[in-house]
């Protein structure tokens, strides 16, 4: 891959469906995140993160201290996790609304990056740099997988996902990240339907498919093909889509004999 120019032009890419094409939505103002302490909802100060992980913000040094008997655990899994090199430059060059990169490293697909730059602009105030610095990219995108807004993390599993920068790794975090706050918005009564759930469910279920995870993709769309069956009848396009999934993840006898046998290789999860 080509490295990035020291001094970056911010080119933009010949358009020529100008005359057919609309311009991309402008995206309203995002709101800061919320205090990482859950119950509150006061917004964050960046001058009150944690300062071993500089994920969670609080707003105020009580906030911090009840919060870290729980924080405690996620602060090391923060610490430890690795953000892709290379979605780590899709990052930098779409926060430098450098086009050129995308228009060379993606086939000239210019339609391709204002899809991109149309989900990254949903995500707010991001990383400015590489690294691990306070004001990093990769802690840009922890804040975000770790926390309350389903905007920023639709966004997020768009931008992760096989149509964009196909990072499988960051798009199961991402993806589940997801499931889990919708999960918890229906519970709660917050606007958030069942349909969504089971969508977000299939998403997750495609996610751990290609790392691998085999009992979670498999409960992910078993759960969604009862639901879609429930919720919209037998017959619907999301109901038939799900039992599709699942038919093709069925082994066959001879499959199941030869791993019962231990011929066969079968993944984790």
């Amino acid at each position: 891959m080509a490295e990035l120019p020291a001094n970056p032009l911010m080119d933009s890419v010949p358009d020529t469906d100008s005359d057919t094409e609309e311009a991309a939505p402008t995206c309203p103002p995002v709101a800061p995140p919320e205090c990482s302490k859950d119950g509150c909802s006061n917004p964050g100060d960046l001058d009150k993160r944690c300062g071993k992980c500089f994920v969670a913000r609080y707003c105020s040094r009580e906030c911090q201290v009840a919060h870290w008997k729980i924080h405690k655990s996620e602060c090391k899994k923060n610490r430890s996790f690795e953000l892709n090199k290379l979605t780590e430059e899709h990052f930098m060059c779409l926060s430098l609304d450098f086009a050129k990169y995308f228009h060379d490293n993606f086939a000239g697909d210019e339609r391709g990056y204002k899809r991109y730059k149309g989900h990254f602009d949903k995500l707010g105030s991001f990383g400015e740099e590489k690294g691990r610095g306070i004001t990093s990219i990769t802690v840009g995108v922890l804040e975000i997988l770790r926390g309350k807004d389903v905007v920023k993390l639709r966004a997020l599993t768009e931008l992760s996902g096989p149509n964009c920068f196909n990072d499988h790794e960051l798009h199961l975090d991402a993806s589940s990240s997801l499931q889990t706050l919708l999960e918890r918005a229906h519970a709660a009564g917050e606007g958030v339907t069942e349909e969504e759930v089971l969508d977000s469910l299939m998403v997750l279920g495609e996610a751990c498919m290609w790392m691998q995870k085999r009992a979670r993709r498999d409960a992910c769309f078993l759960r969604a093909k009862k639901g879609f069956v429930r919720l919209l009848g037998e017959d619907s396009a999301k109901a038939i889509n799900a039992a599709f999934m699942m038919a093709n993840l069925i082994p066959s006898d001879h499959t199941r004999i030869a791993e019962g046998r231990g011929d066969v290789q079968t993944g984790s999860g």
